[in-house]
């Protein structure tokens, strides 16, 4: 039974006549006095930060009047010895949002390709490679077996560059750093070489994968930059 339940059920065999909306009113108002300070508190660690990821989803809220309303996390990085994870709601997808929460903020900052994340000033912007091999694998037609198709070798180049970074995984964030600079940086080299060698149809899927990884090259080699940085940004999926 939860807590307002068990309140409802015993102020009625005192006689007391409080109405359900009061009782889920106070523990609205109570959750606000006692955890408001401590979650300003986490978002100054977080701003604190070296490295962040940032994502944002859609839901449904009961009482609002918008057919989409959002919550915005950001966490910590894999390597923080002050693990974060803060959960903020807003009826807004607005680039406002994280350059508000994020203003004392400056360092690397894991998201997707989203462009709302361009508002935050003072930050690197580390792009997710996943979304960009996600992009390149639906290109491929359904069912086809041509192993030569750009689309299949574009999806496998990005999987050798995240299997070796399963090997890496033990490594020190030096290390780390040194063999992508060794390893990886000359695949990507080779990757963006190799995608000015053929030309996709226009708006095709092909086409929206190839842009996607154009525009936002920058974003991807940042993993060069330093070891404690990731490939991708599927750490927020885990904490969503």
């Amino acid at each position: 039974m939860s807590a307002p339940c068990v309140f409802l059920f015993c102020h009625k065999h005192l006689g007391l006549e409080i109405s359900r909306d009061n009782i889920v009113n106070w523990h609205i108002k109570v959750c606000h006095n006692a955890l408001d300070v401590i979650a300003e508190r986490l978002k100054s660690y977080l701003n604190q930060e070296e490295i962040l990821h940032a994502d944002e989803t859609t839901y449904r809220g009961i009482q609002s009047d918008k057919a989409k309303t959002y919550y915005w996390l950001f966490s910590t990085g894999k390597h923080s010895l002050k693990p974060i994870v803060y959960y903020h709601h807003s009826e807004s997808r607005s680039g406002d949002i994280p350059k508000a929460f994020l203003e004392d903020f400056s360092g690397y900052l894991h998201c997707d390709g989203y462009t709302g994340y361009n508002s935050v000033t003072n930050v690197k912007l580390v792009h997710c490679l996943a979304h960009a091999r996600r992009y390149f694998f639906e290109a491929i037609p359904k069912n086809s077996k041509n192993e030569t198709l750009p689309a299949v070798s574009a999806v496998k180049m990005i999987d050798l560059w995240f299997k070796l970074e399963k090997e890496w995984a033990s490594l020190s964030p030096e290390n780390r750093q040194k063999a992508r600079e060794d390893y990886l940086k000359p695949l990507m080299t080779n990757f963006y070489e190799w995608l000015g060698t053929f030309t996709a149809v226009p708006k095709s899927k092909l086409d929206k994968a190839v842009q996607y990884a154009l525009k936002h090259r920058a974003g991807f080699e940042q993993v060069l930059e330093d070891g404690r940085l990731e490939l991708s940004n599927n750490l927020t999926l885990l904490r969503e």
